[in-house]
């Protein structure tokens, strides 16, 4: 989440602290409504590049070329609070969260009993629940597929969804077993590259703030 405040002063100079934090409402508003677009625009671009915000490339995926994170992308947002003094850019609610484990790298720990109500999770888990979302994501990295129907040489790679409503938690830990060639584990490890989604230099954004009061002094 990228954030601007009023009273930014990171490579600002007297002059452009001042005239930031006189700004009326209304001014200040139309003036972060334009940064906040082009920010947009940048993050959009750099996750449709596939690339960090300093122009490196991400990290390859292990298993296929499709491009990633295009949920994100159409998400992305900017919004102002605290009286229009505060600009934020980014993504908010759940996304949030799924973009800053993205972003930061963070990788997640899972347990068999995953899909078990906090309540239960310590009684035995019944294996002909339906399958987690989390097999399912596990399945389709494995390059899990369905057996071939008429024709086809190779079958379809199952939707998440369709692993979730018809396979059981134990039919999708004996595929995944037997894709990964070893013993079933009650946890594991997710690990996520670091692939940066948003960010810009204080310099540059400094630059994109002297540039939209200039526009403004001169409107």
């Amino acid at each position: 989440m990228l954030q601007v405040k009023a009273d930014e002063r990171t490579f600002l100079r007297a002059k452009e602290q001042i005239d930031l934090l006189m700004l009326d409402r209304k001014t200040r508003t139309r003036l972060y409504r334009r940064l906040g677009a082009q920010l947009v625009k940048k993050t959009k671009a750099n996750i449709r590049a596939q690339r960090n915000p300093d122009g490196s490339p991400w990290k390859r995926r292990k298993r296929g070329k499709g491009k990633m994170f295009k949920g994100l992308q159409r998400k992305v947002k900017h919004r102002q609070f605290n009286n229009n003094r505060d600009l934020k850019v980014g993504w908010f609610g759940f996304s949030s969260f799924v973009a800053s484990r993205h972003h930061y790298g963070k990788g997640e720990k899972h347990r068999f009993t995953e899909k078990i109500d906090k309540d239960r999770r310590d009684e035995k888990i019944d294996k002909n629940s339906p399958a987690s979302r989390v097999q399912a994501k596990n399945l389709r990295e494995l390059d899990f597929r369905l057996k071939p129907q008429g024709n086809q040489r190779r079958g379809k790679k199952p939707t998440l969804r369709w692993v979730t409503e018809n396979m059981t938690i134990g039919e999708a830990a004996k595929e995944i077993q037997k894709l990964e060639n070893r013993q079933p584990k009650s946890n594991w490890q997710i690990d996520r590259p670091e692939r940066q989604l948003i960010g810009i230099s204080p310099k540059r954004m400094a630059m994109m703030i002297k540039k939209e009061l200039n526009r403004n002094r001169s409107s």
